[in-house]
């Protein structure tokens, strides 16, 4: 049997296998039309299976045997490019790889080739092989095989050279040189670090296994044979899911690869948590051997692995037999069936193994209610430096008014009895979640809170300082988990005992944190006067220049900013940065913090390469302060990905949102106000690429979501509403659009200043939608008014001010006054084809003044 053959009859065979019959018969026809060859061939195996004296196992293994033993002839010695084939090396599943030499005389260069073999050459096929190329020549990493050259014949035989990499099978490796469990980590962690970066580059790689790992004599990880990757977002391949579930290897495939489901990087997490597996203990998590489809599929899906500690197999898993809990519980996540319960990432998963090596907590292992205390303040990320103060060094808040102490002994001992009040306060709320007390019942973040809550009432009565402290914490988690009226009343109340107590500090914090929760809220005009008063007792309290000022500066913006002050919000960001670089501390999360929120407001006024800049700086560094899985990066993520959504890098802004919304979906829970803004963006997102129904099903359940939970009248239920509105008028729909653009109109003049750019961004999308519904003179009123707005709020060449003109000419035109229309179309159009080639407004400007030139052509002419 032919190499050539063997590959078209293997996946044949095992989709047969799995019939009886008068489905194998039906299936036997049906294939001697299409290919009789690998018919006559499957009927002898099949023959073979039925046969006691003759398992089918080893004829297949047989003539897998015979296949390789010829592969290669005919084309060693031939010419490809460059490339001189030079031997064989192995039988892939869509071709045959080959060892080449360079042999243009330029330089001394080996090189792996893949050929796509004959019997593969189908145009989905020779598609993918392409798309092979194309994500190789894309993805440039240490421990990822380079591509080096391709082309095809004149015959159509299509090749890639690749890097050739001299190295053993990741496990062979291991098992040669008898590694313990922390050098299989580290060199698991390289592999990691490939499949982490070809997710970033929207690639899953689908086909994880020891085989496509070598690792070089200095003990370096290659990840090879994208033969079956595809782009996150090549919705034209699914066509070919039937053939990718043959090609993949079932042993490291996922649940969803096995019963045909989706493929995301949730299936590459589940195919490295079986090599893990494997670098631990010598075996697999499930053995398949002698199973059909059917029951591969029943043995993944309802058959938990055994935990690797206790499967660890002598001589051929790690050095040592044993190892700490934690690690079980790390490979055992990433290899959980349902992809939603795995690591979110390559990179949490990484960071999870890093926990471990550093003998850290990990995440995948669940603990009592001291681990489960860290976790829970951590995750609330706005509130985890002032939780992390309290836990440690609790009397850090109130330490002003120690001053009336007169000996050192009694601030010691002051400074210990706060400490052990906040430690029992704490323990005791934190208890709640332990197993042996909650019987079973699920203790969710709010029941936590409410609990500290309850038992601030009484307690602490004489400490009014620690207990506004706490009540401080206690709402500052509240409003992160967007509940705002426990954040409110527990903030209100700090506030009060603040006040009472004369506690200047304090009260600027509490303060500030109740008007972060009404703006959170959308009452803006109630937040503004808390946060100058907070401003400016803190100005008192810690003169200029001190963290806690920049603090409140970033916190003062982020509201100016969100009232449509832009000029105050610029000023108080660069304030706050001018504090951190003063006191030489640009780690502290602060100032990750304005770094993102200034990178929004330049986003706000058009400047979006700078907007990049400062949120990619902000991610970093985030990354060496917050979990990996935590609300933050979560935060930040999603706001980069609508800074590349106006770049119309629409790519890459698609996966961010996918991976916002899971994200959140998993951290804030269904009934979270900030659920939507993920939803909504990447509503916008399809919408620009013409994905109407994916737009409008995402929108509607944006602007739903955002009523349910926000409140009718909230001006986050406008904003949501406009985007809908658009949407609806670009489908026809000018009835429904009319009436969303007057409901949030309506909103937003109970919510905001008249003089806002949000409002000016309603008008516009009004005029538009009146203009194309035939309705251009009221059109004009609308986009003079939003012009009018845009022009007092925004700094001049905004691209909403030029998509305002752009728009004012359209009434224009479409009302026949071409000689006003012309100069607005032309000048707007260029503005925004300098700053925003290829973004809607831009596109839409260039349609109009299409039909402006299209009119002049026909000789209508101002």
């Amino acid at each position: 049997m032919n190499p050539e053959l063997w590959l078209r009859l293997k996946p044949r065979f095992e989709e047969a296998a799995a019939l009886s019959g008068i489905a194998r018969a039906s299936y036997l026809a049906s294939l001697r039309d299409e290919d009789p060859e690998v018919a006559e061939e499957l009927e002898s195996l099949l023959l073979a299976e039925a046969s006691p004296g003759e398992p089918a196992d080893l004829v297949v293994a047989a003539a897998a045997a015979l296949a390789e033993s010829t592969a290669g002839a005919g084309v060693v010695g031939a010419r490809l490019g460059a490339w001189r084939i030079t031997g064989y090396l192995a039988s892939g599943g869509m071709g045959d790889v080959y060892l080449a030499d360079r042999d243009d005389g330029e330089f001394d260069q080996r090189a792996a080739v893949k050929l796509l073999s004959a019997g593969f050459r189908s145009p989905g096929l020779l598609a993918r092989f392409r798309m092979e190329r194309q994500i190789l020549a894309g993805l440039d990493h240490p421990n990822i095989a380079h591509v080096l050259d391709g082309g095809s014949t004149g015959d159509g035989v299509v090749w890639l050279a690749m890097e050739f990499v001299d190295g053993e099978p990741i496990d062979a490796w291991c098992r040669a040189r008898e590694l313990g469990v922390t050098a299989r980590l580290r060199l698991f962690l390289d592999v990691c670090a490939a499949v982490e970066y070809a997710h970033r580059n929207l690639v899953v790689h689908r086909d994880i296994k020891p085989s496509n790992i070598l690792v070089t004599a200095d003990g370096t990880a290659k990840l090879l044979d994208f033969g079956i990757a595809r782009l996150l977002d090549e919705a034209a391949m699914e066509a070919e899911a039937s053939m990718t579930r043959q090609l993949m290897t079932p042993a490291y495939a996922s649940p969803e690869q096995i019963v045909g489901g989706p493929i995301t990087t949730a299936s590459d997490i589940y195919a490295l948590g079986v090599l893990l597996y494997e670098l631990l203990t010598g075996r697999l998590p499930h053995d398949f051997t002698g199973l059909r489809p059917s029951e591969i599929e029943t043995v993944i899906l309802q058959t938990a692995p055994l935990r690797p500690s206790l499967a660890v197999s002598s001589g051929s898993g790690a050095s040592e037999t044993s190892w700490s809990r934690d690690l079980d519980s790390v490979v055992l996540k990433a290899l959980r069936a349902d992809p939603a319960q795995r690591y979110l990432s390559v990179e949490q998963l990484s960071a999870d193994l890093v926990r471990y090596l550093e003998r850290r907590p990990v995440l995948a292992k669940s603990q009592r209610w001291h681990y489960l205390a860290g976790k829970f303040i951590h995750r609330h990320a706005r509130a985890v430096a002032l939780a992390a103060f309290v836990a440690v060094a609790a009397v850090g808040g109130v330490l002003y008014h120690l001053d009336s102490i007169t000996t050192e002994r009694d601030r010691v001992r002051v400074e210990a009895a706060k400490s052990t009040a906040v430690a029992a306060f704490l323990r005791d709320v934190f208890r709640a979640p332990d197993p042996e007390r909650a019987r079973g019942e699920s203790i969710s973040a709010k029941d936590l809170l409410d609990a500290g809550r309850q038992r601030l009432q009484g307690d602490l009565e004489d400490d009014p300082a620690t207990r506004a402290m706490l009540l401080r914490t206690v709402g500052d988690v509240y409003g992160n988990l967007g509940l705002y009226d426990e954040a409110i009343e527990s903030l209100s109340t700090a506030v009060a005992l603040d006040r009472a107590s004369q506690d200047t500090a304090g009260l600027a914090a509490s303060l500030d944190a109740l008007g972060s929760v009404y703006a959170a809220r959308g009452m803006l005009e109630e937040a503004w006067p808390l946060v100058e008063e907070a401003m400016a007792l803190a100005r008192k309290h810690y003169g200029p220049r001190h963290i806690e000022i920049a603090r409140l500066s970033n916190n003062t913006g982020h509201m100016a900013m969100l009232r449509g002050d832009y000029p105050a919000a610029q000023a108080m960001y660069e304030a706050a940065i001018e504090i951190h670089h003063a006191l030489d501390d640009t780690s502290h999360w602060n100032y990750a913090d304005t770094l993102h929120d200034l990178g929004q407001l330049d986003q706000l006024l058009g400047d979006l390469a700078s907007a990049e800049a400062r949120i990619r700086e902000a991610i970093a560094i985030a990354r060496g302060l917050f979990a990996p899985d935590g609300a933050v990066l979560s935060t930040y993520i999603h706001n980069l990905a609508t800074v590349l959504l106006e770049l119309g890098k629409h790519e890459e802004a698609e996966a961010l949102f996918l991976e916002a919304i899971e994200r959140e979906r998993q951290l804030l829970g269904e009934d979270h106000p900030d659920r939507d803004n993920a939803m909504l963006n990447l509503g916008a997102l399809y919408q620009q690429v013409g994905r109407y129904e994916e737009a409008e099903r995402l929108l509607r359940a944006a602007l739903d979501h955002a009523t349910r939970v926000r409140g009718e009248r909230h001006q986050f239920v406008a904003y949501n509403a406009v985007q809908l509105a658009r949407l609806l008028a670009d489908r026809g729909d000018f009835g429904a659009a009319g009436q969303l653009f007057d409901d949030a109109l309506d909103i937003y003049a109970e919510s905001l200043s008249r003089e806002h750019p949000y409002v000016a961004s309603a008008n516009v999308g009004y005029a538009a939608m009146l203009i194309r519904a035939g309705d251009a003179v009221q059109g004009e009123l609308r986009a003079r008014e939003g012009l009018d707005i845009a022009g007092k709020t925004l700094p001049e060449g905004h691209w909403l001010i030029e998509s305002a003109r752009s728009v004012l000419g359209f009434a224009l035109l479409r009302q026949g006054r071409l000689a006003e229309a012309e100069p607005l179309l032309l000048d707007s159009w260029r503005a925004l084809e300098a700053t925003r080639p290829g973004d809607e407004a831009t596109v839409r400007a260039f349609e109009v003044l299409s039909e402006l030139q299209a009119l002049q052509e026909r000789g209508v002419v101002p």
